[in-house]
């Protein structure tokens, strides 16, 4: 894929935020950098866009690319693995998804890189369940946490987990990008940063490097919209 010029900091890039005055990358289009995670095995990767990713993604289900990744000095965000069980139909316990959790954590730091936050165990498009799994379980110590948000979250259920867990971030998962989006909107008072996962469209990438309170977004499946003719 060939790389583009920004007309504003001159870079090479790929991702484009202007579909007017030419081309410009998302931290020009937005004044500020966000920083995007992928998974050595997405897409993000395979298509040479390397040079825009800040970290890695290490879940169970690809836990055999951390040794693959030790030579980069990235750090990880380390995922419970919920979204690949709910693509399988698998509902775990909790306490079987910390301790997956935390043993990722641990092959991360063994391996001599370093892990930026790991997220709490969650159930996809549930928070009525992932609120029962985060009340089950005590607050891991050791590594910054991200407190997952989920599909019918109430303000105050979030507000006793902040108080309970001390999160470092926000993660918001949830069933889609216009869920994200009301999360985020509801959520920013809490003054958290925010790490929204599983990104697929620039635009949206493009409209939440415009919004202060989010950190990070994670990037996999990430293609490029095609060019019209």
């Amino acid at each position: 894929m060939d790389l583009m010029i920004c007309s504003k900091c001159e870079k090479e890039v790929i991702v484009n935020c202007s579909s007017g005055s030419g081309v410009i990358c998302f931290p020009c289009y937005s004044g500020r950098s966000l920083k995007l995670y992928a998974a050595a095995s997405d897409l993000i990767i395979r298509r040479g866009w390397g040079h825009h990713v800040t970290g890695w993604v290490l879940a169970p289900s690809y836990a055999s690319w951390a040794n693959k990744l030790t030579d980069h000095i990235m750090p990880y965000m380390v995922d419970n693995g919920a979204w690949t069980d709910h693509l399988k139909g698998v509902e775990r316990k909790p306490e079987e998804l910390l301790d997956r959790t935390l043993k990722l954590c641990e092959r991360v730091l063994e391996s001599g890189a370093s892990v930026r936050f790991m997220v709490l165990p969650d159930v996809v498009g549930s928070w009525h369940k992932t609120k029962l799994s985060l009340q089950s379980i005590d607050k891991p110590e050791g590594f910054k946490l991200a407190l997952p948000i989920q599909d019918g979250f109430k303000v105050e259920d979030v507000k006793l987990m902040v108080e309970k867990f001390d999160p470092s971030y926000l993660f918001i998962g949830g069933s889609g990008y216009s869920f994200k989006k009301h999360a985020i909107e509801n959520l920013k008072f809490l003054n958290i940063p925010f790490h929204v996962g599983r990104v697929h469209k620039l635009e949206h990438l493009c409209e939440l490097s415009l919004i202060q309170e989010v950190e990070s977004v994670d990037t996999s499946t990430f293609s490029r919209p095609q060019r019209k003719q």
